[in-house]
């Protein structure tokens, strides 16, 4: 969940911009890109979804597809969460240049 408090002066309330949390699933290309492949799924809903930037990201053993992530774009997410046993580790590849992920 993405989230923030805003001060009102009725109060103090809880701004939910994000409920999902996409977790890698890779079985449509692979490709870690901005907005065209649905390579993600939403853990709010479980239905496919693409990456957007500013959101925390997770690779878990969850992926139908390939655990072999082609970074075709730079990418800025919250946070990336690997929870990963050592059959299915990620593999972040084919870095166009060192600015990727920032």
């Amino acid at each position: 969940m993405i989230a923030n408090l805003v001060g009102t002066s009725t109060g103090l309330w809880l701004n939910v911009t994000s409920a999902g949390l996409p977790r890698w699933n890779g079985n449509v290309t692979g490709m870690w890109d901005l907005g065209t492949n649905q390579d993600w799924v939403d853990l709010a809903t479980f239905l496919p979804e693409t990456y957007s930037d500013g959101k925390p990201v997770v690779f878990d053993d969850s992926a139908t597809g390939t655990t072999t992530v082609d970074l075709t774009a730079t990418v800025s997410p919250a946070s990336i969460n690997f929870n990963n046993s050592i059959l299915l580790t990620p593999s972040l590849v084919r870095a166009r240049s060192p600015a990727l992920l920032d």
